[in-house]
């Protein structure tokens, strides 16, 4: 198993953010991860990713406790991710933001850094991203659904082996999704890496994602293929507020 979340738990103030929560991710898997606002999706990608420590719980890649592991160390271990809002550099192109992807993959790998090399991971990933006609354009010129792309080929370019993504479809076009989905599929296929997707566009999400686990008020309340979790009663309370 490539990653293990187990029992994962936290509190801000009085109020449980995320209770318990325990799921596992094989190596080169898509899982989804749906739920309301405010069911602790977020909360969850960001201890799996360190940026907040659990209040108990473990997590495990490939076996190994990361559960304390400080945040900078995570391009090494192999995880990547990106967030709900876009942090690109807007001083860079969107080719020379992709790169600093692949810089910190060979640094954490330690890896020589060859120029060659580096340019021709980026070129791989602009074609696959169907960006590439973008690459020396300051990233803010461009529809916010393309920038989105671009921020996703940076977290891919460090080859991680887990790549965590946190609503990649929001704002984008049916053609943008499309194009982001195919590149998603891509990638998983041409290095195996495993993805784990929250996004509100379920539609989008089960196209590419072979497994959901719903989250409501910070618990697991449904987990396996994308029909049954969607149509399980409680996942449609979570959603509606009353059973269809």
């Amino acid at each position: 198993m490539l990653l293990e979340a187990r029992g994962l738990h936290i509190a801000f103030g009085g109020v449980i953010a995320v209770d318990e929560v325990s799921f596992t991710v094989k190596a080169g898997e898509i899982l989804g991860m749906v739920g309301a606002n405010g069911s602790g999706k977020t909360t969850c990608l960001n201890m799996l990713t360190r940026l907040i420590a659990p209040g108990r719980g473990a997590m495990m890649l490939d076996g190994q406790d990361y559960t304390a592991l400080a945040p900078d160390r995570l391009v090494a271990l192999g995880i990547s991710r990106t967030f709900q809002n876009l942090r690109l550099f807007k001083d860079l192109s969107v080719a020379e933001n992709v790169a600093l992807g692949v810089q910190a993959g060979m640094q954490a790998k330690g890896t020589p850094r060859r120029e060659r090399a580096i340019w021709a991971r980026v070129h791989e990933l602009l074609d696959m991203g169907g960006i590439r006609v973008h690459a020396g354009v300051l990233p803010a010129s461009l529809p916010y659904g393309t920038q989105r792309v671009v921020e996703i080929a940076r977290a891919l370019a460090s080859s991680p082996r887990l790549v965590f993504l946190d609503e990649p479809f929001a704002g984008m076009s049916s053609d943008e999704a499309r194009m982001l989905s195919k590149l998603l599929l891509d990638v998983r296929e041409s290095s195996g890496m495993a993805l784990v997707i929250v996004d509100h566009n379920v539609e989008v999400l089960v196209s590419v994602a072979e497994r959901l686990i719903a989250l409501a008020e910070g618990r697991v309340i449904a987990e396996g293929a994308a029909a049954a979790v969607l149509s399980d009663p409680a996942v449609v309370r979570s959603y509606v507020g009353t059973d269809v």
